[in-house]
């Protein structure tokens, strides 16, 4: 559960600045939907089962998104990809801010 937690807030870090209105709604829409299924998409097991049902994760996940009427149509490889985007810049963010703090010295 902590994961989870932690994978949602660095999801959150990172859409501090947007530079496209649409890719915020995406982005809303897919942090909403990705929070409720978490546990599976963040699970560090690589055997043939998981990654099956990571992937019919993404798919259950892409079905969903695209269900809502004001999206545009998404496969679940790009959602997968901007979720492991997300997840890289959220990563980066937090790990300059901790720089900054040791650098001055508010660690």
């Amino acid at each position: 559960m902590r994961g989870a937690i932690y994978f949602i807030f660095l999801l959150c870090l990172t859409f501090k600045i947007s530079t496209r209105c649409c890719y915020t709604e995406i982005v809303n829409l897919l942090k909403q939907l990705v929070g409720k299924i978490i546990e599976n998409l963040e699970n560090k097991k690589n055997d043939y089962k998981t990654i099956n049902e990571k992937n019919l994760t993404w798919k259950l996940l892409s079905n969903e998104y695209n269900s809502y009427e004001h999206v545009e149509k998404r496969t679940d490889k790009q959602l997968k990809k901007c979720g492991e985007n997300l997840k890289t810049r959220a990563k980066q963010t937090g790990a300059k801010e901790r720089r900054e703090r040791l650098v001055t010295g508010k660690a």
